[in-house]
């Protein structure tokens, strides 16, 4: 039935392929290491798990900044909302006799359409200057048509939006 070199041929290729197998098994495991030690390299670290306990660490000192970061950012976008964000300038020429666009109005509001609107008025004889206070966009003085301009105007205008993702 079975003779000797019928085993000794079955051996043979059995043998064969399990130096087949080997070569590849170890061509696999020649790559595993190749890309460890890429993973490893630069990392000052003898084995992967304290690679892994650094990047951790490094995560959590993230976290704190963004954190960190986050608190600031709420704090200057409070700040912010009270400076001068929306400008307009009016010009005009109130008198006949006076040729060219002199005299202006100038609104200076906040996030809140509340700051100041400026004008003058120039004439051949004389220039007056006027400052009058504005809040949530009305004035509790008389403002001139060109003034409400000013400030409607500015109120229209865009103030930054807000950064998306900042606050995730």
């Amino acid at each position: 039935m079975f003779t000797p070199e019928i085993i000794s041929l079955v051996a043979i290729g059995v043998s064969a392929l399990m130096l087949i197998w080997l070569i590849v098994i170890a061509k696999r495991f020649q790559d595993i290491q190749t890309r460890y030690r890429k993973m490893l390299h630069g990392a000052n670290v003898a084995n992967i798990e304290q690679l892994l306990m650094n990047n951790h660490e490094n995560y959590n000192k993230l976290v704190k900044y963004k954190t960190q970061v986050e608190k600031e950012l709420a704090a200057l976008t409070a700040k912010v909302e009270g400076c001068t964000q929306k400008i307009a300038v009016k010009r005009y020429n109130p008198f006949e006799d006076v040729g060219g666009d002199l005299s202006y109005s100038v609104a200076l509001l906040d996030d809140h359409n509340s700051g100041v609107v400026l004008s003058s008025i120039y004439s051949r004889h004389e220039s007056r200057s006027y400052a009058k206070s504005v809040t949530d966009g009305k004035s509790e003085y008389r403002l001139s048509t060109e003034e409400q301009q000013a400030i409607e105007e500015a109120s229209r205008s865009l103030t930054q939006p807000s950064l998306p993702g900042l606050t995730d």
